[in-house]
């Protein structure tokens, strides 16, 4: 298996983040809904022995509390499969991060984004402010990377381009070639802080 195929089975399952919550999916983080939440929607398999999770250290970082419900492997028709249950919880920010098992498991480009582009109409008819969390496809040339941009600017949602870049491959923020430490966790929630922390009084 690639590199880049080993990072996206470790790195891509669903999280999702919300405002009244902050949601990270298919791994969903969600707060209570007595106050504004924030939650993230994508994929995320915690690797707890090689570093932190970064929706736990992202949560610290921006002071509000993100609850994962994302299940690893999920693809993004399983996501979609269960929206109405992210939906049902009112997230008004959502961390979207789908596409890397569909990658893995070889599914068709269009589906994948069709899938996605779906997802985004239900949350944004639902209110939430969805952030579009960008990852490279699992092959040699990223084929992810134009989609992903035509789609951010068609639902004019915020986009985090390949959020793993810079990271993957660079020796002090990798416990291994495949899995980010404690310090590449942390590069990842500061940049997703960077991005969110002058969002937040807004939403």
């Amino acid at each position: 298996m690639s590199k880049h195929r080993e990072a996206l089975e470790t790195f891509t399952d669903s999280v999702l983040v919300d405002c009244r919550r902050i949601l990270f999916f298919p791994q969903i983080s969600v707060d209570e809904p007595a106050a504004p939440r924030k939650r993230g929607l994508g994929r995320f398999r915690r690797q707890p022995h090689f570093g932190s999770d970064y929706p736990t250290l992202l949560s610290k970082k921006i002071g509000r509390p993100i609850l994962n419900k994302g299940v690893p492997g999920e693809t993004s028709e399983n996501a979609l499969s269960r929206l109405e249950e992210i939906v049902r919880l009112q997230p008004r920010v959502v961390l979207l991060c789908l596409g890397g098992n569909d990658a893995l498991q070889q599914l068709p480009l269009d589906k994948t984004f069709a899938n996605i582009s779906t997802i985004i109409d239900r949350l944004q008819q639902n209110g939430s402010f969805v952030v579009l969390i960008g990852i490279r496809s699992a092959s040699i040339s990223d084929r992810y990377s134009s989609p992903f941009k035509k789609l951010a600017k068609e639902k004019h949602v915020l986009f985090v381009p390949n959020i793993l870049s810079g990271i993957l491959g660079t020796p002090h923020l990798m416990s291994d070639y495949v899995h980010p430490n404690e310090e590449g966790y942390n590069a990842i929630a500061e940049r997703l802080e960077k991005i969110l922390t002058p969002l937040l009084p807004q939403l």
